[in-house]
């Protein structure tokens, strides 16, 4: 998977092939339940295609979640507030100190528009047609992790190396790194139930790992 941000529409289907005796054989010995045996062994095929609008909403839910910029936010904000009482002759008098908070207000949320729109903007710049996440993509859900298989390229993301999994209304989010994810938007499934099966395999699976934690914003 190149670098940057990107969006990762899909359809999938789902099949339940058998697996080789020595895979069996070597769950029962280490003791997963039969339940995590047939979570296993389900693969879900995902072939995805891109759209504008994903990389949209893409680049909003990196901006918003950029600790980068919520810092950033603080700074601006304390900057503009020092400034503005430096400057007033009488700065805790109460209409100065409403001037000094809408002044300040208002060019915290001149800033937050500011970089929230360039993040959106240069997400949807890097996912452009003739991209490398412009390529039809193929992922599966196998006993190794999840793979990705493209025309360019083919990776595996073994299960619990997600740095993080997010979903909401519109998509699952997949961090495999900090400014690095994999999409999965909720239009591309045929229904509530596909949609909610998929987030609870990926969520179970990098739990396994460790360093993967499924969260689910309400």
């Amino acid at each position: 998977m190149a670098g940057g941000v990107r969006d990762l529409p899909l359809n999938y289907s789902r099949g339940n092939p058998k697996l080789p005796a020595h895979i069996r054989a070597g769950w029962t010995a280490c003791g997963f339940s039969a339940g995590l045996k047939e979570l296993f062994a389900a693969v879900t095929t995902i072939i995805v295609r891109h759209k504008t609008s994903d990389f949209l909403r893409l680049g909003l839910y990196v901006a918003l979640r950029s600790a980068t910029l919520r810092w950033a936010v603080f700074a601006v904000a304390a900057a503009v507030f020092a400034i503005n009482v430096y400057q007033t002759r009488a700065p805790w008098e109460p209409l100065a100190l409403i001037a000094t908070l809408l002044t300040t207000a208002l060019f915290v949320f001149g800033y937050v528009l500011l970089m929230v729109t360039l993040t959106v903007l240069g997400t949807v710049l890097r996912n452009r047609a003739g991209s490398p996440a412009a390529e039809v993509q193929t992922y599966s859900l196998t006993d190794s992790g999840l793979t990705r298989k493209s025309h360019s390229s083919e990776t595996l993301l073994r299960w619990g190396g997600a740095r993080s999994l997010h979903r909401n209304r519109s998509a699952i989010y997949v961090a495999t790194s900090a400014s690095s994810y994999l999409i999965l938007p909720r239009h591309a499934f045929a229904s509530d139930k596909e949609y909610g099966s998929v987030w609870t395999d990926l969520q179970r699976l990098a739990r396994l790992g460790g360093p993967g934690e499924g969260q689910e914003p309400t």
